[in-house]
């Protein structure tokens, strides 16, 4: 199961050595071994007789990218931190995020209040994927509970949100919207479903 991470890398966090007897390996430690590489989401382990250990992962994906200086931070959808690179894989990006720098470590969670964010988020993107419009999405904004924003860089737009409650409409009336105002750019605005308009920049 593993894209990302090589077979080497996981016969090397593994800790096993050929020509040992299997029986001498607990299952428990090589799990914690293997899942201290920050893109191992699960990892199962199988004992065949009589000389092999079988072992399967499941990975976990690059979602977003966290722009830092001049480091990309690759975290997944559940706020996991997978990378710190310094190569653009071209995924959305994040801004707003709280976690402090400091606690930007792969392998760790973002912080509390981000990961609230990032349940919003997931909300969000499956309204968008619903609607075939999550892969114009180029940037996410959760600086603003009360509106949050996405960026459709192609197309130089702004959506503003407001908060979630509606999102389905909200997204429908979007969808119509790019489709209305597709070579005009400017912004997006659904806070309040009564008052939805585009606001085309000068």
């Amino acid at each position: 199961g593993n894209e990302k991470i090589t077979s080497e890398r996981i016969e090397s966090l593994s800790n096993i050595s050929l020509n040992v007897n299997t029986f001498k390996y607990s299952k428990l430690n090589i799990i914690k071994n293997i899942k201290e590489e920050p893109y191992v989401d699960n990892v199962k382990v199988k004992r065949i007789l009589p000389d092999e250990i079988k072992i399967e992962i499941t990975e976990r994906k690059p979602k977003y990218v966290i722009l830092y200086n001049d480091s990309y931070i690759y975290i997944n959808e559940m706020g996991y931190i997978l990378e710190i690179s310094n190569e653009n894989m071209e995924l959305p990006s994040i801004t707003g995020i709280s976690t402090s720098s400091d606690s930007l470590i792969p392998g760790d969670r973002l912080e509390q209040a981000d990961l609230e964010n990032m349940t919003v988020l997931l909300k969000i993107n499956d309204a968008l994927n619903n609607n075939g419009i999550e892969s114009k999405i180029t940037n996410y904004d959760v600086s603003n509970k009360n509106d949050y924003m996405i960026e459709i860089k192609d197309e130089e737009k702004i959506v503003h949100f407001g908060n979630v409650i509606n999102l389905n409409d909200k997204v429908l009336m979007l969808k119509e919207i790019l489709v209305k105002e597709k070579n005009n750019q400017g912004e997006v605005f659904l806070q309040d479903l009564n008052k939805v308009f585009f606001r085309q920049n000068v």
